[in-house]
């Protein structure tokens, strides 16, 4: 069972966008299916260094559209960015001294981060793209 479903309420209307954005939510669905299937770490490990840089790479490509079309809420948004990206090297940190386990504390954070920043930060961001 899927973590986070993609669907029409969770798009943004930008379809560069939205495309990673279904891949960021396969991502956290696949590492919550490993969790919940008990699956070793090293394929945890994988998941876990999959979704942190795809992470990075999709935030590169939000960041280049806010620079490009002179987004006002930038700064804001590239701070929240920020925030996550510091988040999750930190969970992958811990991973990688063996003191962090997947939990479901650590996918509800991932769940309830991703659907909070695209329900809120994005949908602004796609909203100003489609105006101009």
């Amino acid at each position: 069972m899927s973590l986070i479903a993609w669907g029409p309420q969770i798009a943004v209307g930008h379809p560069e966008i939205d495309s990673q954005h279904q891949k960021l939510i396969d991502l956290v669905n696949r590492l919550h299916d490993a969790m919940a299937k008990g699956k070793g770490r090293d394929v945890l490990g994988h998941i876990l260094m999959e979704l942190e840089d795809y992470t990075r790479y999709h935030f590169g490509t939000e960041e280049a559209l806010m620079d490009k079309h002179v987004y006002t809420g930038t700064f804001a948004h590239k701070q929240k960015h920020k925030e996550l990206v510091g988040q999750l090297a930190a969970i992958m940190a811990e991973y990688k001294k063996g003191k962090l386990t997947v939990t479901m504390e650590t996918m509800d954070f991932l769940r309830s981060w991703l659907t909070d920043h695209i329900m809120g930060m994005d949908k602004k961001l796609s909203h100003f793209l489609s105006a101009r």
